[in-house]
């Protein structure tokens, strides 16, 4: 597979590419951030706060450690502690300890909290179905697939830098 793909020629120099890759990332990041607010202004939380509430949400028992969730997402315990504020203060999650080993922090999702993830998603349900019946499910396959290797591409080179 890898001798197939260096036999082809590429589409654009590495310039042109350079360029296309900027202007295509910048647009596609402009125009999901507008997506993504309005899929969450109505709950007043960001979307990496919707995200912590849709990953405890799919979890089996409603919880994961900070430490964990940190993992999943690639950033900094530290970085997550701060996205947590908001939703504990406002009874979205609760923060409890393990007794047995203070180490471990958990993040149980509340009834609430479940609320409004069910209700994000709902709402995101509607929008991808709309998007799957103009774009097709195997492109999207497909473009989902290329994205998750231009991530582990980027995070591959983000730990070998960093």
């Amino acid at each position: 597979m890898k001798a197939d793909a260096m036999k082809k020629k590429a589409k654009y120099n590495d310039e042109e590419l350079f360029e296309k890759l900027l202007t295509g990332m910048s647009w596609l990041e402009s125009h999901l951030r507008e997506i993504i607010q309005t899929m969450v202004e109505d709950a007043d939380i960001s979307f990496e706060q919707f995200l912590i509430l849709y990953y405890l949400d799919k979890r089996s028992n409603h919880k994961i450690t900070v430490k964990e969730l940190a993992a999943d997402r690639h950033v900094s315990s530290s970085a997550i502690s701060r996205k947590l504020t908001y939703l504990i203060n406002n009874d979205l999650i609760v923060l409890k300890i393990d007794p047995y080993d203070r180490r471990y922090r958990y993040l149980t999702l509340t009834s609430k909290g479940e609320a409004i993830a069910h209700e994000i998603e709902k709402v995101n349900q509607e929008r991808m179905a709309k998007f799957l019946d103009e774009f097709g499910r195997i492109r999207t396959s497909e473009l989902t697939d290329e994205v998750r290797q231009v991530s582990k591409v980027l995070i591959d080179n983000k730990e070998i830098k960093g």
